[in-house]
């Protein structure tokens, strides 16, 4: 089991490992020397590693002790104690534990002052309590005062805050600055800081006299150390200069600029725009120093117009790094741009010089050749441009004075994937996505494949499907880059289904619309007897008036008169009068049956009364005619 205690602020790892029993003396794990083999009746055996009475630690240091004991009975209680300046803390107590032999470490992450204490490990069982303990101490350590950052620049008129680090034991008792190896004196108003509890120095309402190289010092029982000298000022102060000048085409004039620097000036530049002037600084002593430069523009032209900026470097600052801005770039998907830096720099760039350009924030494989090339050092090549490269581009140099980074160039990609449309001609008549034709028409069918594309189409095909994909018909033509539509002269019910136009260029394929086309069955015709098409073909030859056909084909025609002629008592008008017309539906049986029976009822009911009366009339002559 594991547990995570918290002493003074500071966090222990307390870990429980539980072995098996060991019946005898022979146990081994954990391997305990003792003086003599334990029994049920003795207390358990103690021991604390590391086994000297106290040991040396270093600040944050991981620290672990041990807890080992053998036991032949049942244990009742175990605790680790701490006994420290403020009095004693249990720090883990289990009440129960079963076995022979254990091991319990005690971990104690980043030591600190507040930790040095004896630590005491007391275990008990049924006969009995034995405990073991361990002192831990501190090394004291000599100060050893950290400032961050190497130079610090001048803002005049302003503040500044210098860091001092210090962490160490034991405490800091005393803490001091000195500015180019004087101490500073933090009577002066303007300096506040420079304590055990703030080591740090805070300067207001900065001056040019501020200039130079600082250090941090600290003391404590043991021994004092200072830090690092840092610079204060580093970047060189343009102290006057110049502000307007004005001169003559061909009669040369001056631009003077004065400079204070700390440590010693290594270059003083005038430029104007992408033109630089250097000054001559060999002569210019070491340290702290003022100095004044005078640049001549020996023959002046028009070109010379223009506001010039006067500029000085020294051992910490970076060299001139001029980046000028320039506009957004365009490029089609799919091809090559090249974009420059568009840096000066002094000392000039050259192969040797560390240019690195970003996407977006994020720094771009430069290595990555099948991507980038640089066939300048400013320059930066983007093959076969996509979406992804889309963004704002920034660079990065660096030599060995120093880094600038410029303004963002922002690179936009243009282009999308092809816009597609499909319809259907048949007969120089436009339909939209859907045509009905007989089989074996001959005729003229257009699918047409509009298209918009930028960047320009690669590829156009066809696919057709009638429940699966299938190849186009040989009828069908076109279809390609040269030709988008394709253009049937016959149909067969083969070439029936659906057709999708699809067109590629470099940034992805696009589907079109689908149209589809329906192909009827023929039905077979008659064929013609040859008489027939004689008689055709003699009539094409022949030039008659109305007359003169009337005449010729007389005969024909009165035989066809006879021909037509039709006896009235056959025609179906003579025959339907005297017969009925047959009516095979269910009710109509029904209702003639219905008639029947009531024609034969009524008709049978006469004859059934006549029948009484004549039997009755008989009756009556015999009784008349007394005849039996």
């Amino acid at each position: 089991m594991k547990q995570r205690l918290n002493l003074s602020g500071h966090n222990f790892s307390f870990l429980l490992f539980l072995f098996s029993d060991h019946p005898d003396c022979e146990a081994r794990e954990p391997t305990l020397v003792v003086d003599k083999c334990p029994t049920d009746s003795d207390p358990p055996t103690v021991y604390v590693t590391p086994g000297n009475s106290s040991i040396h630690v270093h600040r944050h240091d991981n620290v672990t002790l041990e807890c080992s004991f053998v036991s032949l009975t049942n244990i009742t209680s175990f605790k680790w104690t701490k006994h420290g300046q403020t009095g004693q803390t249990i720090i883990a107590e289990i009440t129960h534990f079963s076995g022979v032999s254990h091991s319990v470490p005690l971990v104690m992450f980043d030591f600190i002052p507040e930790d040095v204490g004896t630590y005491q490990c007391n275990v008990s069982n049924e006969n009995g309590e034995n405990d073991d303990k361990v002192s831990i101490l501190i090394f004291e350590e000599t100060p050893d005062p950290q400032i961050p950052f190497e130079k610090y620049p001048l803002n005049l008129g302003g503040d500044v805050h210098l860091e001092c680090m210090i962490d160490v034991y034991p405490e800091v008792t005393d803490v001091w600055w000195t500015k180019d190896d004087g101490l500073i004196d933090i009577t002066d108003s303007r300096y506040n800081g420079s304590t055990p509890q703030e080591p740090s120095l805070n300067i207001s309402t900065t001056t040019t006299d501020d200039i130079g190289y600082y250090r941090c010092c600290a003391n404590n029982t043991k021994d004092f150390n200072c830090s690092k000298s840092i610079i204060f000022g580093y970047m060189p102060i343009i102290t006057t200069y110049t502000h307007y000048a004005e001169g003559f085409l061909g009669k040369p004039f001056n631009i003077t600029c004065e400079v204070k620097s700390a440590p010693r000036i290594l270059d003083v530049i005038l430029q104007l725009k992408r033109t630089i002037i250097e000054a001559n600084v060999f002569n210019v002593s070491t340290g702290n120093h003022q100095a004044k430069f005078t640049f001549t523009i020996i023959d002046p032209t028009l070109q010379d117009s223009g506001n010039y900026t006067c500029n000085a470097t020294n051992l910490h600052t970076s060299s001139l790094i001029i980046f000028h801005e320039h506009p957004d770039e365009n490029v089609t998907f799919g091809e090559d741009i090249s974009i420059d830096c568009a840096v000066n720099s002094h000392p000039p760039i050259t192969q040797l010089t560390t240019i690195t350009w970003s996407l977006n924030g994020s720094c771009i494989n430069i290595n990555n050749t099948t991507k980038y090339l640089q066939p300048t050092p400013t320059e930066l090549t983007i093959k076969n441009a996509g979406f992804m490269d889309q963004g704002t581009y920034t660079c990065a140099v660096e030599n060995d004075k120093g880094n600038g980074t410029s303004s963002g160039l922002w690179l936009n990609v243009i282009g999308d994937f092809p816009s597609v449309n499909s319809v259907i001609i048949y007969n120089n008549v436009l339909y939209s996505t859907i045509v009905s034709l007989n089989e074996s028409t001959v005729s003229t069918l257009i699918l047409t494949c509009s298209y918009e594309s930028f960047p320009p189409a690669t590829d156009i095909k066809w696919e057709k499907q009638n429940d699966i994909y299938q190849p186009l018909s040989e009828r069908a033509t076109g279809g390609n880059s040269i030709d988008p539509n394709i253009t049937f002269t016959s149909i067969e019910k083969s070439d029936e289904g659906n057709y999708t136009c699809f067109v590629t260029n470099a940034v992805g394929t696009r589907v079109g619309n689908s149209v589809y086309i329906q192909v009827n069955e023929s039905i077979d015709m008659c064929t013609c007897q040859c008489s027939f098409k004689e008689k055709i073909n003699f009539w094409k030859k022949k030039n008659f008036t109305r007359e003169e056909m009337l005449d010729y084909m007389e005969p024909s025609l009165k035989k066809v008169l006879e021909e037509m002629k039709l006896e009235k008592d056959k025609l179906s008008q003579s025959i339907r009068k005297r017969t009925s017309a047959k009516d095979g539906r269910k009710s109509s049986t029904q209702i003639g049956i219905a008639g029947v029976v009531f024609i034969g009822a009524t008709f049978g009911l006469i004859i059934v009364i006549d029948i009484i009366s004549i039997k009755r009339y008989v009756q009556n002559v015999r009784e008349a005619f007394n005849i039996t």
